[in-house]
């Protein structure tokens, strides 16, 4: 698909071009899926997400490493949305495929609810 199809068909989803990062992790996290597996995935991006969030809180507070602290805020957020990613695929693959739907929504219910606690609280 070339690039043009595919900024088309992303923005015909809702994604704008500030997501590129986003859309970026998400294409290395699916290679690594497809090289390695859904499980192995899961363990490095859980490994990642784990080692860049302890390296972050360990900085010293200070704007001379803003530069590593960016770059460790990044490879946190491609761990979150690969580890996100590999659990909610291998548990709806663990249900049947009736089940599979009421899972889905299931799954996202703690952030609608997150989401209105905050509303609330704001």
């Amino acid at each position: 698909m070339g690039l043009t199809a595919e900024l088309c068909l992303l923005r015909s989803i809702g994604i704008k071009d500030s997501d590129r990062p986003k859309i970026s992790a998400i294409k290395i996290i699916f290679f690594c899926d497809n090289v390695s597996g859904r499980r192995t995935t899961l363990v490095i991006t859980s490994l990642l997400l784990a080692g860049s969030g302890t390296a972050c809180a360990l900085l010293p507070a200070s704007s001379d490493v803003y530069p590593a602290f960016a770059a460790l805020r990044l490879l946190m957020g491609m761990g979150h949305v690969g580890s996100f990613m590999m659990a909610f695929t291998l548990s709806l693959e663990y249900v049947g495929p009736k089940a599979r739907v009421i899972c889905g929504c299931l799954i996202e219910v703690p952030f609608a609810v997150g989401k209105s606690i905050v509303v609330e609280l704001q």
